[in-house]
C-alpha cells in the first residue's frame, strides 16, 4: 500500500525539503488554515503526489474538550494538488457525541496544496452530562484525487473518556446528606 510510483519533476522547482510546509484549520477558531515550514529530508529529482495517512491510529480525548484536533500525513512526496474524504461512524458513541466537522464548516475534505505534507482539522465533541463509559467512534479516509493515494493508516480510533462522575452524583450526595443533617439539628 504504502510504495509510492515516482516520476521526474521540474528540475526547476524547489526541492520537497525546502518548501514542504504542514498546515492546520481552525487554529483562529473560524476556517482559515495557518501553514508552517515542515522540517525534512527529501528527493530533489524525484516526487509523487503522495500517499496519505493519519499521523496516528488512535486519539484519545476528553469529553469536555469540545474538539479533536486529528493529523494526516502525506508521505513520498508533495507534487501538486491532492484532497481527501473522510467520514466518521459510531463504535460506541453515538451520532450525537460527535459531529465530524468544526462548527465553522460542513466540509469533510481536507486539500493537501503543493508542497503541504501534512494536514489537521477539528472533529467536534460533543459534551453529554451523562456519566457512562468511555466512547470510541472511528473516521475513515476515503476518495483521494489529484492521483495520490490511501496508505496503510487510513482509519483511525477516537476515544473520549467520559468527565462526567466528577461532575454528577457524588457532590450532589455529599450536600444532601449534609442539609438532612441540618434539618434534623
Amino acid at each position: 500500500y504504502d510504495a509510492e510510483h515516482y516520476f521526474l519533476v521540474d528540475p526547476q522547482m524547489i526541492p520537497l525539503n525546502e518548501s514542504a510546509v504542514e498546515c492546520h484549520q481552525g487554529l483562529n477558531g473560524d476556517d482559515s488554515i495557518s501553514c508552517i515550514p515542515y522540517n525534512m529530508t527529501s528527493h530533489i529529482m524525484c516526487g509523487n503526489h503522495g500517499t496519505i495517512t493519519f499521523v496516528s491510529p488512535e486519539y484519545p480525548i476528553s469529553e469536555d474538550a469540545k474538539h479533536i484536533r486529528l493529523t494526516l500525513q502525506r508521505t513520498g512526496g508533495g507534487v501538486g494538488e491532492v484532497s481527501v474524504s473522510y467520514s466518521i461512524y459510531p463504535i460506541t458513541a453515538g451520532y450525537e457525541d460527535v459531529t465530524a466537522t468544526a462548527h465553522y464548516t460542513s466540509s469533510q475534505t481536507i486539500v493537501f496544496r503543493h508542497g503541504q505534507i501534512r494536514a489537521s482539522f477539528l472533529v467536534t465533541i460533543n459534551d453529554d452530562r451523562v456519566m457512562e463509559q468511555n466512547e470510541t467512534f472511528s473516521v475513515h479516509l476515503s476518495n483521494p484525487t489529484g492521483f495520490a493515494e490511501l496508505g496503510t493508516q487510513q482509519r483511525t480510533i477516537v476515544t473520549i473518556i467520559d468527565d462526567d462522575e466528577h461532575k454528577t452524583c457524588s457532590n450532589l450526595t455529599s450536600l444532601r446528606h449534609e442539609r438532612l443533617d441540618l434539618g434534623h439539628a
